[in-house]
Parts: C-alpha cells; structure tokens; sequence
C-alpha cells in the first residue's frame, strides 16, 4: 500500500473548501456524496502521484543518500571522498552515476538484517 502525504483532516478541509468555492447548495445527502466523491478523487491522484516514476525514482534516490551518509570509512564498502584529486592515487575506483547507484544499492542489500 502506498503511504499517503495528506492527513484525512488535511483532505477534508480542502474538499470542504472546494465545494464552498463552486458555490454548491447542495442538500446533505447530495452534498455528503460529493464531499465522498471528491475525497476518493483526491485519494487516486495522490496514490497517482506517489507511485509515479519521478516520485519512486526520488524516493530510491534519498533512501540511497541515507544509506551513504550512514556509512563510516573504516567499515563500509563506500565513503565519500573530500578533494579526491588530492586524497587519492591511480587505480583507486570510484564509482559514479549508475556504477554508485548500483554501489549503494549492494552495500544497503549488506547492511540489513
């Protein structure tokens, strides 16, 4: 199931608002329905959104920067490296773009329990 941003109580006041806003004088029942209608609406298209690939790619993305942050030089697989021109030799690999994604993906598999 894909977690939700907005809170029920932030969903109903937007609804709410929406409906003041079209100007609607509906009765209860009709206006109950609609209130339920465009809450269902909001709730596909938030759902929409959040499993977007923009969205998941972003979400893999902090999930990795993390996972990066998380990790110590002296026992991870991967470290960042300040002024690596000066800090390191020939041969020393450092991975970038798909080759550090696919880096941090390995070392996060390592790192559950």
């Amino acid at each position: 199931m894909i977690k939700t941003v907005l809170t029920q109580d932030q969903i109903n006041d937007l609804l709410e608002g929406v409906l003041r806003a079209s100007g609607s004088r509906l009765g209860n029942y009709s206006y109950k329905k609609s209130l339920d209608d465009l809450d269902s609406a909001m709730r596909a298209i938030e759902s929409a959104v959040l499993a977007s690939p923009e969205v998941v790619g972003m979400r893999l993305d902090a999930e990795r920067y993390r996972a990066l942050r998380g990790m110590w030089w002296h026992d991870s697989p991967l470290c960042v490296v300040s002024r690596p021109k000066e800090s390191l030799r020939l041969g020393v690999d450092c991975p970038t773009t798909g080759r550090l994604d696919a880096a941090i993906d390995a070392a996060m598999k390592e790192q559950k329990p």
